[in-house]
């Protein structure tokens, strides 16, 4: 598993019909930090790669997320743009009780 998670990974792709917008979500291959079970990992990396694209399929944004911040594999899309839960579960001030939800919007 460590093998596999020192390679670029695709996490998911999701379209956002609102805006004519697709988001790329990916792990950007630098392995399991020492200490940390590689099964736990696979289930919530600590951080991701997102990019967006155009509706010619043109690279408009892409930057690597903060670590411990957003869960890479629970995101939505609504009108208002692209919706990342805030709360990854390796997060110091993580709540369980709580789902925190921030939104995006990457039209012009």
């Amino acid at each position: 598993m460590s093998e596999y998670l020192s390679e670029p990974l695709n996490l998911g792709l999701l379209v956002d019909p609102h805006k004519n917008l697709l988001y790329r979500m990916t792990w950007p291959g630098t392995g399991v930090p020492e200490g940390v079970s590689s099964m736990k990992f696979s289930s919530t990396p600590s951080h991701f790669i997102l990019s967006v694209y155009d509706e010619n399929f043109d690279l408009k944004y892409e930057f690597e997320l903060p670590e411990y911040d957003y869960i890479p594999h629970q995101y939505f899309v609504s009108e208002k743009g692209l919706h990342l839960f805030g709360n990854h579960p390796d997060h110091p001030d993580s709540k369980e009780d709580q789902i925190l939800i921030h939104t995006f919007d990457f039209s012009d």
